[in-house]
């Protein structure tokens, strides 16, 4: 399956991308995601206890199930006053 993959501010900064498409096996997590994104972008894997995921427009855990067409956001957090 195929899910496009959005990158924020310092996730952005990391891969030097601001999208990219990612090929996973059928039945994918978000941490499977993460796991392949880190692998193959080394600067990307420090920044992971402050990233947030969101699938669609709703924030996610690591164990939820990614289908086929669904973007997927690495969210740094968002500070402001």
């Amino acid at each position: 399956m195929r899910v496009q993959v959005r990158y924020f501010a310092a996730a952005r900064e990391a891969t030097g991308l601001e999208t990219e498409v990612l090929d996973l096996d059928d039945g994918a997590s978000v941490g499977d995601a993460w796991t392949t994104l880190a692998d193959r972008h080394p600067d990307l894997a420090p920044l992971r206890a402050q990233l947030r995921f969101a699938v669609g427009a709703e924030f996610a855990a690591e164990a939820a199930s990614l289908a086929d067409g669904q973007t997927l956001a690495l969210i740094p957090p968002v500070g402001g006053g």
